[in-house]
């Protein structure tokens, strides 16, 4: 039996929850708020670290969504989602960031990180359909969610200069494991905090991007 203990704008329960739609598992979901629900005892035993995802197979707690995504792959071999050679890709975003967006003190370099990402992407996209070759895999769950938090963000013109990445992130939108873990889960009140952004974040961007490191 499987259990997932999630929220449905966290990035790294959307990477999970893409993986089991992609394996064709199913999870008993419990859904957390993070507005203390997190730290609550009965939770704590799950996971000590009192964030999410936790993925609970038979019992068994498995915490941190690499880790989960490797664990998933694993225990449910088809289809295989793990490339040949697994990434090495750094994941130095910050929580900040998000809660923040562009006047986090990490923005800069989180900016940095991601043009980084891009290029990787890119470079990627050059050698196949995919960012690990010629099948979706994990390269896929763990970058989707940062892509769709660009594009909420009203970043998404970091890769206007990227065809292969629009072609990429279109598919991937109409994929019908992304659009069942992410898109059709959002409410009007998940929706709610990208609405009222600034209109045009892209002066301030410029801003971050010219700062000296």
């Amino acid at each position: 039996m499987l259990e997932l203990y999630h929220n449905i704008n966290s990035v790294c329960a959307q990477k999970v929850r893409i993986a089991l739609k992609e394996k064709g598992q199913e999870a008993t979901e419990h859904l957390l708020t993070l507005r203390g629900d997190q730290n609550e005892p009965a939770y704590l035993k799950l996971n000590p670290s009192g964030v999410v995802p936790t993925l609970v197979h038979d019992g068994h707690p498995v915490v941190e969504s690499s880790l989960i995504l490797y664990y998933l792959d694993e225990t449910f071999p088809e289809p295989p989602l793990m490339p040949k050679a697994p990434l090495k890709r750094r994941t130095e975003y910050k929580r900040s960031v998000i809660e923040h967006g562009l006047d986090s003190e990490f923005a800069g370099d989180a900016l940095a990180q991601h043009r980084k990402l891009l290029a990787w992407m890119a470079e990627s996209l050059e050698r196949g359909k995919y960012l690990a070759g010629d099948s979706f895999s994990n390269a896929e769950c763990a970058v989707i969610p940062y892509i769709l938090r660009l594009e909420l963000l009203k970043l998404d013109r970091l890769w206007a200069d990227y065809p292969a990445i629009a072609d990429w992130w279109a598919r991937m939108r109409a994929r019908p494991s992304v659009k069942a873990a992410i898109f059709d889960r959002m409410t009007e009140k998940d929706w709610a905090p990208f609405t009222n952004l600034a209109p045009d974040p892209w002066p301030k961007v410029q801003e971050l991007l010219r700062a000296p490191a």
